[in-house]
C-alpha cells in the first residue's frame, strides 16, 4: 500500500476513522470528534471491498442507520492524508514496538504480531483479524510483522493484507485482500474479527447492529450495508459467536467491486429520562457559547404540559444533568383555540419547552410556555448552581389577557441579563415582542418592540434572536404580507430600543413563504438569517443579511431547499462570528429531516456537500425541526420532534462536521501593502486555519507561513511585481473564496505605486503564468514548490477516446504525478466517485505538458451515451515530491475541437 497519496486519491473507496472521546474537536459530535473506524477490502481483478466502522465520542458525519454515504470513507482519506503531513501522527518504534499517539482524539494505538490494540478513556480494545472466506469455509490468517511507515503500518500476509492509518480524526484501518478466498463458493463472503480487551459485546435489539460497552463507555456497531458495482444492495449482516464477529455478505451474482459498509458508533440519539407519552423532544434547542452545555425542549410531555433537559458534556460524554425541568404546577387545558397561527403545524405545539435559550456559560436558561389556549403564556426562568438547576423566576407579558402566544420565542444575551421574548398573539394577532432585563430586584420589563406597519395577522415575534450583548434583536414575523412574511432588526441606544433600517423581506420570496418563520442573529448583530420554510410551495428557502451600519442588506442570492418539499428554512442558526451556519429542512428526505452546514469566506457563503444526519433516527422524524449551535461554530445540536412515533430525539454534532471538511475564511490581512521585494510579515485573520497548508498572495505562494491558531495566521510575503492581489487560504477541504473586499494585499514599487494585476496573472503571468483556470495541485511552500495548474477546464477528447489536458508547472525542482478523472454518480441519498481514466505527468519547472487520459470502457460508454459531452472532475492523486495537497476541478469533455492539440503518442 503506498501510504503517501493525495487526500483525493481513494474517493472511490470506502474508509473511516476510529476516534476517542477525549479528542480535540477539528477545525466534528460533542465538542469532540466522532471518528469512524473502518476496515476494507480491495481484490485485485475482481475487486472487493468490505468496510466497517467503529468510533469513540462523536462522528465527523453520523451516517443513518441502514443508509450508505460517503462521509466514512471521505473523512478516513482527508484524516490520513493530513497525517502523512504531520509529524505528530507519525508511527514510531518505542522498545522496540510500533506506538502510534494521537492527542487530537485522545487515542493511542500499539501494533503486535497479529493484534492491534487501541486504548481511549477507559476502554481497551483488542482487534485479530482471524479469517476470511466463504460462509463457514474460512481460511485462518497467519500472523506477520508490522512495518510502519509515515503515518502509516501496514501487515503483509499471504494474498492479504492489513493496514492502519494515523491522522487527525482517527485511526483508519483497512484489509486489502489480492484475489478472492479460495475453495467453493458456498456460503456469503464472511470476514471474521475477533475482539478481545475490556469490552462487553453483544447484538442490539433485532441483531441490526452491535453494542460494545467498557464501564460507561458504550459503542455501537450497525448501519450494516452492501452494493456491487452496479449499485444493487446486497443482502449482509452481523452475527456474534462469542468474541468472534462476523460480517457476512451475500454475493451471489454481484458485479464486483462489492462494498460492504457497516458503521459503529459511540452513544446515540440523546433522549430525556422521565418523558411521559409522544414528548416530541427536540421541538426547541440552544446550546452555551463553548458547546458543553446543551438544553432540548418537549412541549409534548405529560399530555402536552411540556418539559425540557439538560445535558452537560462530560470528557467526551453527553450526561442529563439533574431531572427534566417543568413548570412546576399542572397548565390548564381547553380547546378555544390551537396553537398553530401558521400551516402545517401542529395544534398543541405551544406548551412549557416550546422555545429555549441558554446564557453564554450555560448557567441562566429560559424556557418559553406560550399556551394553546386563550390562557396567558409564561417564560420561566432556570439558574444553575454546579450541577443543581432551580426555577428562580416567571416572566409574563404587561396584557396577559390576550397573550396565549407569550413565550412561542425566546432569546437570551450572553451574560443571561437580557431577554427577548416573543408573542404572535398580541395586539390582535398582530404581535410584539418584549425585552426584560435582569437587575438584583429580579427581572423587569424593559421595551415594547413592534413593527412600524403590521398586519392584522402578522404574527410578529413568532420568532426572535438576541445579539450576544443584547443591543441588536431581530424579530421575525411569517404572516406579513399575507404571509409572505417579514422580519425586523431593532438596535438598542441609550436604553431605548429603535428599528434599525426598513422592514426586511426575502428577496425572490414566493407567496406564503412564511419568511421569519425563523430568524437568527450572530454574536457580533452582523449577520442575520431567516428562514421561509413553505417559500416556493414548500421547497423551503433562507436568506442571508449583512449590516452596514445601522442597516441590513441581503447577502447573496436566497438559498433553497434540495427537494420539492424539503421545508428548508425550519429552523436557523448562526455562530458567533457569522461565520457557520445551521438550516434545518424538516421535511427533507420524506420528513426524515436534515441539517444544512454553510460556511462564509469573506461575503461568499459555500453550501458544505454533507448534511448532518444522526444515527438510529427513527421513522419520518423530521430532524432539523429545532438546530442550535455554540457561539464558536464548534458544536451543533439537531432535534427532530416526531423521531420514534413523536417521542422525539436529539444529536449533537461537532465541528469537523460543520466547518472542517469546509475550506478556511479570509477576513483582514494586516498591514494590507508591502514591498514587491516580499519579506513583509502580514496577520493574516479569519476561520478553518487550523488544517491550513498553504499561503499564497495572488498565484505566488507566501516566502512562509506560521498557524498560530484556528483563526490567526502569520505570513512573510514572497516576491512579486507590483498590484494588489487576494491572498488566499488553503487546507485539504479547499482554498478561501477571493474576496477584495476582506483579503487584498498590494505590493508597491520603490515609489510606492502599484499596477493592477489581472487574475491569473502576477509573476510570470500571461501564457506563462498560473493560468486563471486555477491551481490543481501543490506541495510545500515558498519558491522551491511543486505548483500544478489546469490551463483549461474544457477538455478536448480524441477520437472519442482519450481526453487532453495541459497542464502547467510553476516553482523550481521536478515535479511528477498522476491526475484521475472522475465522474460523480448521484444515488437516491449518496453519490459516489467513478473513475473513468488516470494519467501520469512529469514537467519540468516552468513548463507545461499536455497530457492524454486514455479513457476506461466505462468512461467511453459513459462519453458516447451523452452525445460527446460529459462534465465530470479533474483530480491530483500523486504528487512528488510528497506531501500532496491536491485540488479538484469540475472540467466538460466534448469532442470540440478547441483548442486544438497535439498529444505526445
Amino acid at each position: 500500500m503506498d501510504f503517501g497519496l493525495g487526500p483525493v486519491q481513494a474517493m472511490d473507496r470506502s474508509g473511516a476513522v476510529l476516534t476517542a472521546p477525549a479528542g480535540r474537536l477539528l477545525p466534528i459530535p460533542l465538542h469532540r470528534l466522532l471518528g469512524v473506524f473502518a476496515l476494507l477490502v480491495l481484490v485485485a481483478a475482481t475487486v472487493l471491498t468490505v468496510a466497517g466502522g467503529l468510533s469513540v465520542g462523536k462522528g465527523p458525519v453520523a451516517v443513518r442507520s441502514g443508509e450508505a454515504r460517503p462521509s466514512a470513507a471521505a473523512w478516513g482519506q482527508i484524516s490520513s492524508a493530513l497525517g502523512a503531513g504531520d509529524p505528530a501522527f507519525r508511527v514510531v518504534r518505542t522498545g522496540g514496538v510500533l506506538t502510534a499517539e494521537n492527542s487530537a482524539q485522545g487515542l493511542s494505538a500499539r501494533f503486535d504480531r497479529g493484534m492491534v490494540s487501541v486504548s481511549a478513556t477507559g476502554l481497551a480494545l483488542d482487534l485479530s483479524l482471524r479469517a476470511f472466506g466463504w460462509g463457514a469455509s474460512r481460511t485462518s490468517v497467519a500472523t506477520s510483522r508490522p512495518v510502519a511507515r509515515g503515518n502509516g503500518v501496514s501487515y503483509a500476509r499471504a494474498g492479504l493484507s492489513e493496514w492502519y492509518r494515523n491522522g487527525p480524526y482517527g485511526i483508519e484501518q483497512g484489509f486489502t485482500v489480492a484475489r478472492p478466498p479460495a475453495g467453493a463458493r458456498i456460503g456469503p463472503l464472511t470476514v471474521a474479527m475477533e475482539l478481545s480487551g475490556n469490552v462487553h459485546a453483544a447484538l442490539s435489539a433485532g441483531g441490526a447492529g452491535l453494542v460494545l460497552r467498557a464501564g460507561s463507555t458504550s459503542l455501537r456497531y450497525g448501519g450494516l450495508l452492501a452494493t456491487d458495482a452496479s449499485g444493487r444492495e446486497l443482502g449482509s449482516s452481523l452475527s456474534l459467536h462469542g468474541r468472534t464477529l462476523l460480517l457476512a455478505v451475500d454475493a451471489g451474482g454481484a458485479h464486483y467491486p462489492i462494498k460492504i459498509d457497516p458503521l459503529i458508533q459511540k452513544g446515540g440519539k440523546l433522549t430525556g429520562t422521565g418523558e411521559q407519552g409522544e414528548g416530541r423532544f427536540g421541538s426547541a434547542a440552544a446550546a452555551s457559547a463553548d458547546g458543553s452545555t446543551v438544553l432540548v425542549g418537549a412541549p409534548g410531555d405529560e399530555n402536552s404540559q411540556g418539559a425540557a433537559w439538560v445535558f452537560a458534556r462530560k470528557g467526551s460524554e453527553w450526561k442529563q444533568q439533574g431531572p427534566k425541568l417543568t413548570a412546576g404546577t399542572p397548565r390548564p387545558t381547553g380547546s378555544e383555540e390551537e396553537c398553530a397561527e401558521e400551516a402545517g403545524e401542529d395544534a398543541g405545539e405551544c406548551a412549557f419547552g416550546s422555545s429555549v435559550a441558554l446564557s453564554a456559560d450555560g448557567d441562566t436558561a429560559l424556557v418559553g410556555a406560550p399556551s394553546p389556549t386563550l390562557q396567558p403564556g409564561a417564560v420561566f426562568v432556570f439558574t444553575r448552581e454546579g450541577s443543581t438547576w432551580t426555577r428562580s423566576a416567571t416572566l409574563i407579558g404587561p396584557n396577559a389577557q390576550d397573550e396565549g402566544r407569550f413565550g412561542r420565542g425566546v432569546a437570551l444575551s450572553s451574560d443571561g441579563a437580557t431577554a427577548l421574548i416573543g408573542d404572535p398573539s398580541a395586539a390582535n394577532e398582530r404581535g410584539e415582542a418584549f425585552t426584560f432585563t435582569r437587575a438584583d430586584a429580579g427581572w423587569a420589563l424593559a421595551a415594547t418592540l413592534s413593527g412600524p406597519d403590521l398586519n392584522r395577522v402578522a404574527h410578529f415575534g413568532r420568532s426572535v434572536s438576541l445579539s450576544s450583548d443584547g443591543t441588536t434583536a431581530l424579530v421575525g414575523g411569517p404572516g406579513y404580507l399575507g404571509f409572505k412574511g417579514g422580519a425586523w432588526a431593532f438596535g438598542e441606544f441609550a436604553s431605548k430600543w429603535s428599528p434599525l433600517g426598513a422592514t426586511l423581506t426575502g428577496q425572490g420570496a414566493t407567496p406564503e413563504a412564511h419568511f421569519g418563520k425563523s430568524v437568527a442573529l450572530s454574536g457580533d448583530g452582523a449577520t442575520a438569517l431567516i428562514g421561509g420554510m413553505y417559500d416556493g410551495g414548500g421547497r423551503g428557502a433562507a436568506w442571508l443579511f449583512a449590516r452596514s451600519g445601522s442597516l441590513f442588506d441581503p447577502l447573496g442570492e436566497k438559498l433553497v431547499g434540495e427537494e420539492e418539499t424539503s421545508h428548508f428554512g425550519s429552523s436557523v442558526a448562526l455562530s458567533g462570528a457569522g461565520d457557520v451556519a445551521l438550516v434545518g429542512a424538516a421535511r427533507e428526505e420524506h420528513a426524515v429531516g436534515s441539517v444544512t452546514v454553510l460556511t462564509r469566506s469573506g461575503a461568499a457563503w459555500t453550501r458544505l456537500g454533507e448534511q448532518l444526519a444522526g444515527t438510529g433516527a427513527s421513522g419520518k422524524g423530521q430532524a432539523g425541526m429545532a438546530v442550535a449551535l455554540s457561539s464558536t461554530g464548534q458544536v451543533a445540536v439537531s432535534g427532530a420532534p416526531r423521531d420514534n412515533a413523536r417521542v422525539g430525539g436529539a444529536w449533537v454534532f461537532s465541528q469537523a462536521s460543520l466547518s472542517a471538511i469546509g475550506p478556511p475564511s479570509v477576513s483582514a490581512v494586516a498591514p494590507g501593502h508591502g514591498s514587491t521585494s516580499g519579506g513583509t510579515e502580514v496577520t493574516i485573520t479569519g476561520a478553518g486555519f487550523n488544517a491550513a497548508s498553504a499561503v499564497s498572495f495572488g498565484p505566488v505562494p507566501a516566502a512562509s507561513f506560521e498557524v498560530r491558531s484556528a483563526t490567526t495566521i502569520k505570513a512573510i510575503t514572497p516576491v512579486e511585481p507590483a498590484g494588489t492581489v487576494d491572498v488566499t487560504v488553503a487546507s485539504s477541504h479547499g482554498s478561501s473564496a477571493p474576496s477584495p473586499e476582506f483579503d487584498s494585499f498590494t505590493f508597491q514599487g520603490p515609489g510606492g505605486g502599484s499596477a493592477s494585476v489581472q487574475p491569473g496573472a502576477g509573476a510570470g503571468g500571461g501564457a506563462g503564468g498560473v493560468p486563471a483556470s486555477g491551481l490543481l495541485g501543490f506541495t510545500g511552500s515558498g519558491p522551491a514548490a511543486c505548483l500544478v495548474s489546469l490551463r483549461n477546464k474544457h477538455l478536448v477528447v480524441a477520437r472519442r477516446r482519450s481526453a487532453l489536458l495541459r497542464l502547467m508547472r510553476t516553482g523550481s525542482g521536478g515535479c511528477r504525478g498522476r491526475v484521475a478523472l472522475r465522474y460523480v454518480v448521484r444515488h437516491t441519498r449518496h453519490f459516489s466517485f467513478q473513475t473513468i481514466g488516470i494519467a501520469g505527468f512529469s514537467i519540468a519547472p516552468g513548463a507545461s505538458q499536455i497530457v492524454r487520459i486514455k479513457l476506461t470502457k466505462a468512461g467511453r460508454k459513459l462519453f458516447r451515451a451523452r452525445h460527446g459531452r460529459l462534465n465530470a472532475t479533474l483530480a491530483i492523486i500523486r504528487v512528488a515530491p510528497a506531501p500532496t495537497l491536491g485540488r479538484t476541478a469540475r472540467v466538460r469533455l466534448s469532442v470540440k475541437k478547441t483548442p486544438r492539440l497535439k498529444a505526445p503518442r
